[in-house]
């Protein structure tokens, strides 16, 4: 009888916080308030730069970091991000099917988001023979987990070798590249399909290179643009087409090219000099070309110093040198330049002597 009675006061007890809860929660709710934000409108934005590369040890996946909620509102935190993956061999027969994913893989972030970060995952566990399809999610905390991300598919294979040997030359006509093409895959097995090849291109004032076209099959190119440059590199990459996925190689070694370094396949012609009373007089025949902006006069002295005599380009086709040149053998020559920025050069003229006595 006591034990029963000793229980009698416990659902007062307990009663007593449920009310009081009750009545704080009326009393707050009191009052003008701003209209609440629905809990999924707090959710990150979904990610829509899934990226991928295959490489020789696996996949390696890239994203943006989200920086706004699903309501464009600043996001201030990412706890983790979800990758899904789903598998299906190369062939199934249900190409079409919805992807059925398992259990994500976790990768802790626990930071404050930031404009233009990224974030790499390489999954090792492929092999060849299948497809791996990815999503990804941003958690913010337990409630809000964004939408998905754009989805990928990837049929996995080694990537072949990065091409070798590759040279470059240069003409009126364009920037001339070739090279050799890889013989194995990474693995070490022979190439026995066809390859295709992607050309990747740099300007003296760009931070990173850039792919010029879509891919080639042949291993040689000509790059022909308007030269505004002082130096352009190039590198070229392997491409394996297997499954609807490009399968590309690590970039060959750079080759650079200055813009100096670039002539016009012609020159000036009939270069003549003589003595005056004025100095040295020479003469030539124009180039009648649209894009020929003027001629550079070169001397040579005894001493065998090399001097360039005008600053500006010589829009005719004569010039006195009117230098007190002291007694010996004095060499000349012209270069004509286009329009170019930076101006290309002409093969320099044939060469002329004219000796000083007195």
């Amino acid at each position: 009888m006591s034990h029963g009675n000793s229980a009698l006061p416990m659902p007062r007890l307990l009663f007593c916080p449920f009310l009081c809860l009750i009545i704080l929660i009326l009393v707050a709710g009191c009052g003008k308030k701003a209209n609440p934000v629905p809990w999924n409108k707090l959710r990150p934005e979904a990610i829509k730069d899934l990226d991928y590369r295959v490489v020789e040890t696996g996949i390696l996946l890239t994203w943006s970091v989200p920086t706004r909620n699903h309501d464009g509102s600043p996001l201030p935190q990412i706890e983790e991000f979800q990758l899904y993956k789903a598998v299906v061999p190369v062939d199934h027969g249900c190409a079409g099917c919805p992807p059925k994913f398992g259990q994500p893989i976790i990768i802790k972030f626990d930071d404050k988001p930031s404009p233009g970060q990224q974030i790499s995952y390489e999954d090792h566990t492929v092999e060849p023979g299948f497809i791996y399809i990815y999503q990804v999610r941003s958690l913010k905390n337990f409630m809000n987990l964004s939408d998905p991300s754009n989805t990928i598919r990837v049929a996995w294979h080694s990537p072949p070798n990065p091409p070798s040997a590759l040279s470059v030359d240069a003409d009126e006509s364009g920037i001339h590249l070739k090279w050799n093409a890889p013989q194995s895959y990474a693995d070490g097995s022979p190439i026995k399909e066809k390859l295709r090849y992607k050309i990747w291109r740099k300007f003296n004032d760009e931070v990173r290179f850039t792919p010029i076209k879509n891919t080639i099959s042949k291993t040689r190119y000509t790059d022909s643009f308007p030269r505004t440059y002082t130096q352009v590199s190039y590198k070229v990459t392997a491409v394996l087409e297997y499954m609807d996925t490009e399968i590309e190689s690590s970039p060959s070694e750079e080759i650079s090219l200055l813009a100096r370094d670039i002539e016009i396949e012609m020159r000036p012609a009939r270069l003549i000099a003589f003595r005056t009373a004025q100095g040295v007089e020479l003469a030539w025949d124009m180039l009648y070309r649209p894009e020929i902006r003027g001629f550079f006069v070169y001397r040579k002295g005894p001493d065998g110093v090399i001097f360039r005599l005008n600053s500006v380009p010589l829009t005719g086709n004569s010039f006195t040198d009117i230098s007190v040149l002291p007694p010996g053998r004095y060499i000349y020559w012209i270069v004509a330049v286009d329009d170019a920025t930076p101006p290309r050069r002409t093969v320099y003229s044939k060469k002329v002597q004219v000796r000083i006595t007195r």
